[in-house]
């Protein structure tokens, strides 16, 4: 055999990596020229789990994810059903905070997150600023509150509608 041809035998073969795992050192592989970390995926927190091919995962404000389809995510700790991420924990879908329904607003009043100083037959109810109030039911003009009820102003008692003209 050519020397040059067994050289290059003996190069290919010596550079192989036979890899075998010590019983007593199972986080570590060895060969016969460097000892490697054995990859292992890494520990996931509770009702998680490992994925090489992630997908989609739920999350409180949106948990159905059938539309996302079997795009495959990068490896890492995935949110096993029915739990959901909230806030980087897997929670179950049913312990997400429910959406609050705003309260029922009586006749002529409608409900708003961010309140305003409203009308009322006497005037003004409270110093007003451009700032937003506390949430909850409000006259919405043409109405005004008078007797913790909306009403149109022409139906305000006479005596508080002079009142009103008079400071004027």
């Amino acid at each position: 055999m050519d020397s040059k041809v067994f050289f290059l035998l003996y190069l290919a073969s010596s550079s192989l990596a036979w890899f075998t795992q010590d019983e007593s050192r199972p986080d570590l592989l060895y060969n016969t020229n460097v000892t490697v970390p054995a990859q292992k995926p890494p520990i996931c927190g509770p009702r998680a789990t490992y994925l090489e091919c992630g997908t989609c995962e739920g999350t409180c404000e949106k948990p159905d994810v059938s539309a996302c389809g079997k795009t495959c995510l990068k490896p890492g700790c995935y949110c096993v059903k029915p739990y959901v991420v909230h806030v980087g924990l897997c929670i179950h879908v049913d312990n997400c905070a429910k959406k609050d329904t705003p309260p029922k607003c009586a006749q002529n009043e409608e409900y708003t997150d961010c309140g305003y100083c409203e009308q009322k037959c006497s005037g003004l109810i409270g110093p007003c600023t451009d700032d937003c109030m506390r949430k909850g039911c409000y006259c919405p003009a043409p109405f005004v509150r008078h007797d913790r009820k909306c009403i149109k102003r022409n139906d305000c008692p006479k005596d508080l509608l002079m009142a009103l003209l008079k400071r004027q």
